[in-house]
């Protein structure tokens, strides 16, 4: 046991064992004082058979004291639990200090004994000098060095796990490191608090931690263990990955704003990001034991310990291969003397036949746009073939004149291209409607087979050219499962890649496996599973670090990146796999289709954190990097151009934007036909530009037919952000035109469809309450529109920073005033208008609170306070006074009328002050340049005033 202070507490208070203790405690002082004042032995105070010596520290589970073991002669730490433990527990505290007892393990500390003393539970265990490790990393520690000593604290967990126990409060003053750097663990088994459980479980059935699962430390406990649900070694996991967390960054991974805020962070996966000097193989550990889903931890301790542990220089073991551009080939014996004999080398795989049937069986599926997206495919597929004849020629060339050791791996490459070819045209031959809708992309999923030219260099070993046919096949099947993917045919190819994993597995070819994860991980993303996809790409760039295969390095993390930013939102995770690829990219032959995504995906960062400048740089590098891909991507080309379109709009040009938008909706219309849901995500955007730009008719229209083709069969859960987005859109612009109730209607449609795989703080659910509020206020239900705005404010607390809290605040007041809650409003304002103002004046735009001073003083006069509704309207005009200033023309159409209101209501309340009718004359100068009928009937109201003024 530790000499320190007993770091260890279960949150319960001291019971009725004080009286004892007292005694125990008098019994030691005793002896040392007749000890040192007579020179006699007093037999010493004892806890069963050891022989007290001093007392080292108490905790919330009992008091600790050094003892002497009489017969085996030894120090011993004694722990004397509190009496506050029902007889049920005391059988449970036996039986897992005695299953704890048996475990000999040299990062636990040793329990020697268990008994009973005057009726409470003690237990005898190693006595250990050293400091807690929350003392030990306040010292200042390399991550290196953290990692280790935690390592060490890991095996302690997993053992005892082993014999069925689980700590339930691990933490870092629950583990001790002495002087030579060994680390015990304390306390296992003993968490929990006074709850009971069945006397029959065994600590080997794990059953006994179901106790009192909130008993703990809350900053270190697991959602489950917050839930009071069952706990069991994953739990454990979670713990410790906390403790590490912090370990490594000084903070914890969820933020401390109490413990609801900390529960819906952690369930949203919103952990905050490591420093950069720590490796991106750590984060990705955490994070995986972080996950709020038990089962998404690691399946167990020692395994978490592993990948820890696991060095980044280890690498796989694998077949004879090398890159040529981007993709695997595998070394093989060539079996043919003259591989370049044929003289119609594709004639089995594509040709006038293959197109003519494609042709055939996509118009055969009745889908209205059959025709033109078979031509589209069968466009690609022509080019895509000639493009093989060409590097074929190139590599049979260069055989005719000289073999330089690389020329029959380019032809292994080519012919794994060739069966890659095969497999995506059987599958157009045997077309679905979504094989018609998706057709073109699924070609865009075709590896280029002019990178079979590309530069070459070898990787890993050759133990052996045994396996190369078996892993040729399976890379055929991870293509055809790209295929599938592609056609949103998911449950095809999860079958298809779940065998080819196994397979991989089994070979222990790690680009192969990479290869198929990578995909598993694309399929997740597409069914909405988007936190297992990043775990899924995660995996995949451990194992293509270990196989030094950079290309499906970079692959994972760009796929890895898009997720991370959109949909998911978690921007600085998604910087942090960027700034990797830009490491890896540099060292690679330059390739302009990879180069011109990686600028997309850095544009689209970019645009996220809402820095324009930076997002147009990135998108314009991007278009050119793809424009000069020799296979022309133009769906690429559109997407870049879409996020072009984005960043116009958000620097407020709208007609830049709407060309854009424009230039997109041309180019996927005519490769993928006027159905498919890329076109809906066009007129998408184009409708929103231009509800901005007031043409409403224009903006329904296209809005109105986004939704007709986004909910349409598989494109609806394909693209269920995109569609709810063009339900909001439509709900802002039929608000717009006074139709609140439908817009009522698509807000909470938009909302509800996003309600099960996004947390409440997700941008577009945000935009569906904003939406929601909007209708209401257009509807004049004020008090729908308060539980809005209320609602929209939680949501802030909780994380939505593109929320405005002074907006809110400034409106809960107004709706307040407006529902005539004159005492609730009173209490508002007297609570918010001290920050209010503060936050205000910091940015500089404190002319705004010219508002929420008068419809404070409206409040004031309400309740017969003239003089307090005088002193607001009175502040009110001197913020509001702004003539000259710089402000945005929305802002300064308020500021205005405010000030005109602001001047009438003085000149009403003080009708006999000197500057009362100037104050009127200018408020009736406003409202009489104003054509509307509410300033007509301001105009009559201040006219009659000043008239009988007059007389």
């Amino acid at each position: 046991m530790t000499t320190q202070p007993d770091p260890h507490g279960s949150g319960l208070a001291p019971g009725p064992s004080v009286v004892d203790r007292l005694d125990l405690e008098g019994k030691v002082m005793f002896s040392r004082l007749s000890a040192s004042l007579f020179g006699e032995e007093v037999a010493p105070a004892t806890i069963g058979r050891f022989s007290v010596v001093r007392r080292l520290g108490e905790g919330g589970m009992g008091v600790v004291y050094e003892a002497e073991d009489p017969t085996l002669g030894r120090r011993v730490a004694v722990k004397l639990l509190h009496r506050r433990w029902s007889d049920d527990g005391h059988a449970r505290l036996h039986r897992e200090a005695r299953a704890l007892a048996l475990l000999s393990h040299p990062n636990v500390v040793q329990v020697y004994e268990v008994g009973v003393h005057q009726g409470v539970v003690f237990i005898a265990m190693e006595l250990v000098a050293g400091t807690t490790l929350e003392r030990w990393r306040s010292q200042g520690r390399s991550w290196q060095e953290c990692v280790a000593v935690y390592a060490q604290a890991g095996e302690a967990l997993a053992a005892a796990h082993r014999v069925g126990l689980v700590h339930r409060d691990f933490k870092p003053s629950n583990a001790v490191i002495d002087d030579d750097g060994r680390v015990r663990v304390l306390d296992f088994g003993l968490a929990c608090g006074t709850a009971t459980t069945d006397p029959g479980s065994s600590p080997s059935s794990g059953r006994g931690a179901t106790l009192d699962a909130a008993a703990g430390t809350p900053a270190f406990m697991s959602p489950e263990q917050v839930r009071r649900e069952e706990l069991g070694p994953a739990s454990d996991q979670f713990s410790f990955c906390v403790a590490l967390f912090g370990a490594l960054s000084g903070g914890p991974p969820f933020p401390s704003g109490g413990p609801q805020a900390r529960l819906e962070a952690i369930e949203a996966g919103r952990i905050a990001p490591l420093p950069r000097s720590i490796p991106r193989r750590l984060h990705r550990v955490l994070r995986r034991g972080l996950h709020p889903d038990p089962a998404r931890r690691f399946p167990s301790m020692e395994e978490l310990v592993e990948h820890l542990r696991r060095p980044p220089s280890r690498r796989w073991a694998w077949l004879g291969a090398l890159t040529l551009g981007g993709s695997l080939v595998v070394l093989l014996r060539p079996s043919d003397p003259s591989p370049c004999a044929q003289d119609r080398p594709l004639a089995q795989t594509w040709g006038e036949d293959q197109a003519a049937r494609i042709r055939e069986r996509f118009a055969a599926t009745g889908h209205p746009d059959g025709a033109t997206l078979a031509e589209s495919v069968v466009r690609s597929l022509d080019a895509e073939a000639q493009r093989w004849h060409e590097a074929r020629a190139a590599v049979c060339g260069a055989l005719a004149r000289a073999d330089d050791g690389s020329v029959h791996v380019r032809l292994a490459c080519l012919d794994a291209h060739r069966r890659e070819l095969g497999a995506l045209v059987d599958l157009l031959e045997h077309p679905d409607r979504d094989v018609v809708v998706f057709g073109p992309e699924m070609v865009g999923e075709l590896s280029p087979a002019d990178e079979c030219l590309g530069p070459w260099r070898p990787r890993g070993e050759a133990p052996g050219v045994e396996i190369a046919p078996d892993v040729l096949r399976q890379r055929t099947r991870v293509a055809q499962a790209r295929f599938y993917r592609s056609s949103g045919r998911y449950v095809e190819a999860r079958e298809l890649l779940g065998s080819t994993e196994a397979v991989a597995r089994m070979l222990h070819h790690g680009p192969l496996l990479a290869a198929v994860l990578i995909e598993r991980g694309r399929v997740e993303e597409r069914t909405g599973n988007r936190e297992v996809a990043l775990d899924l790409f995660d995996e995949a760039i451990d194992v293509a670090l270990r196989s030094d295969d950079v290309e499906s390095e970079v692959e994972a993390r760009l796929q890895s990146a898009r997720v991370m930013i959109y949909p998911l939102e978690q921007l600085d995770r998604a910087e942090g796999e960027l700034d990797d690829v830009r490491a890896r990219v540099a060292a690679l032959p330059h390739d302009s289709r990879r180069d011109g995504e990686l600028h997309m995906v850095l544009g689209f960062l970019a645009e996220a954190r809402g820095d324009p400048s930076l997002a147009r740089q990135e998108l314009t590098v991007a278009l050119e990097q793809l424009g000069q891909d020799p296979r022309r991507n133009d769906l690429a080309i559109s997407e870049t151009r879409l996020l072009l379109g984005n960043v116009a709009s958000l620097q407020g040009a709208p007609e830049e934007a709407l060309e854009h938008y424009r230039e997109v909706l041309s180019i996927r219309s005519r490769a993928l036909g006027e159905r498919h849901p890329l076109v809906g995500m066009a007129l998408l955007n184009i409708g929103i530009v231009e509800a901005e730009r007031g043409e409403l008719d224009a903006a329904e229209r296209a809005l109105t037919e986004a939704v007709d083709i986004l909910q349409d069969g598989r494109a609806r859960s394909q693209h269920l952000v995109e569609l709810a987005g063009a339900r909001i859109g439509l709900a802002e612009l039929l608000t717009a035109r006074g139709e609140p109730n439908r817009a009522l209607a698509l807000a909470r449609e938009a909302d509800a469809m996003l309600a099960e795989g996004y947390p409440t703080t997700h941008s577009q659910r945000v935009a569906a309450r904003e939406a929601l509020c909007n209708a209401l206020e257009e509807a004049g239900d004020a008090q729908g529109v308060l539980e809005c705005y209320r609602a929209l404010l939680g949501l802030h607390a909780a994380g939505a920073e593109q929320l405005e809290p002074v907006a809110l605040q400034i409106n809960i007041g107004s709706t307040l005033v407006e529902l005539g809650w004159d005492s609730e409003a009173r209490a508002h304002y007297e609570r918010t208008l001290p920050d209010l103002r503060r936050q205000l004046e910091e940015r500089g735009d404190v002319a705004v609170l010219g508002l929420p001073l008068y419809t404070y003083a409206q409040v004031l006069e309400r309740m017969g306070d003239v003089p307090g509704a005088v002193a607001q309207l009175e502040q009110a005009r001197i913020v509001l006074d702004v003539e000259g200033a710089d402000l945005d023309p929305s802002v300064a159409e308020v500021v205005l009328e405010t000030a005109s209101d602001v001047a009438w209501s003085l000149a009403r309340l003080q009708p006999r002050s000197a500057d009362a009718v100037g104050l009127a004359r200018e408020a009736l100068a406003y409202y009489q340049s104003r054509d509307d009928e509410l300033a007509g009937a301001m105009v009559a109201e201040i006219s009659q005033w000043l008239d009988h003024a007059a007389r």
